[in-house]
């Protein structure tokens, strides 16, 4: 049991560094070829008109990419100190040790500089517009997977058909998209960033397998069936925290 709490742990670190460190990477090139542009170093008009749209692009992708990380990042610290918590007991309850300041120390991290839900409401329409299929695509497109890698990539674009069958439902409800959306964000973001860190992954695989794909195998391990169970809830329909909000969050007396 704490084995399987420490590879949570460990698998969630990772995929929350690997998130932030695409993002950078993304926000390098669109700064780059911002650059690029200002000092006019293309003279042939193609050129420019190609950079300037290859510029857009990564722009559009470093406003659903940076929020991202910053939800998935400050979220995933409160979940390992909290473990930490767990693993060590007592020992990690007390004041004369480090892991219940830790614990609250992470908390602050889902709040300042935005808070999750606030990242989660920058980051759903990038998701809706096809911005996290879009990078986890060009992640699986960019390369030929070996074959032990093949059942992980066809596992992959499941999840993307998950992921776009949840968008379009969501599209679909003319009379109240909009609010349905904002309803389920979360869902629809927790489904983008588990395409997106699961092409992460799996690139990492590729380049070394001996460290990384076991973690690309988890990843996907854990996160498909909890993708099917989004989708599900996504496309339920279901809206009841609009129409039942009074019953299911009455004010209730406190108690001493």
């Amino acid at each position: 049991a704490v084995r399987d709490l420490l590879v949570d742990m460990g698998v969630d670190l990772q995929a929350a560094r690997a998130l932030t460190y695409h993002a950078a990477f993304c926000v390098d090139i669109e700064q780059g070829i911002e650059a690029r542009l200002a000092a006019k170093l293309e003279d042939d008009p193609n050129a420019v008109k190609a950079l300037r749209t290859e510029g857009r692009k990564y722009k559009n992708f470093n406003k659903m990419l940076t929020p991202m990380a910053k939800y998935y990042s400050s979220e995933m610290s409160m979940r390992v100190a909290n473990s930490a918590m767990a693993v060590l007991g007592g020992s990690g309850y007390m004041q004369d040790y480090p892991v219940e300041r830790h614990l609250r120390d992470s908390r602050i991290t889902t709040i300042y500089e935005g808070t999750s839900q606030l990242q989660v409401v920058a980051a759903v329409g990038g998701v809706m517009s096809g911005g996290a299929a879009e990078v986890a695509e060009s992640l699986l497109n960019a390369q030929t997977w070996d074959a032990e890698l093949q059942p992980l990539v066809e596992r992959l674009r499941e999840g993307l058909a998950l992921l776009r069958e949840a968008v379009e439902y969501v599209k679909g409800r003319r009379e109240d998209a909009n609010a349905y959306r904002d309803l389920y964000a979360r869902n629809l973001v927790d489904m983008g960033i588990a395409v997106v860190v699961g092409a992460l992954f799996c690139d990492h695989a590729a380049a070394a397998p001996e460290k990384k794909l076991p973690v690309a195998r988890r990843w996907l391990g854990d996160n498909l069936p909890r993708m099917r169970m989004l989708k599900e809830r996504i496309c339920s329909g279901e809206t009841l925290t609009f129409t039942e909000f009074e019953t299911l969050a009455p004010q209730l007396p406190a108690t001493e």
